[in-house]
């Protein structure tokens, strides 16, 4: 069973680490930078999970992992931060 991975993170060290980490682990990854683009592969294909940065420069990964919810319920979706704030967890 092949096991599609969307990552979405604006730190590229980080992006390219867990990219490597998590095909090791036998995930199928697709990895981008930005909101647009993301968005734009997330209507084009469906994934099994997703891994989100809350912030990231061209919009929020919240309203990322609302599209993901709308477009296939199922994906299963982490949120990422570096802030630690309580509110907003």
């Amino acid at each position: 069973m092949n096991k599609e991975l969307i990552i979405i993170d604006d730190d590229l060290p980080f992006r390219d680490r867990l990219s490597r980490s998590m095909e090791k682990k036998g995930f199928n990854v697709e990895a981008f930078e930005n909101s647009k683009k993301s968005i734009s592969r997330l209507q084009e294909k469906k994934f099994d999970y997703a891994i989100v940065d809350m912030r990231l420069e061209d919009g929020s990964g919240l309203e990322i992992i609302k599209l993901i919810k709308k477009i296939n319920p199922t994906t299963r979706s982490l949120l990422l931060t570096g802030y630690g704030n309580i509110a907003t967890t």
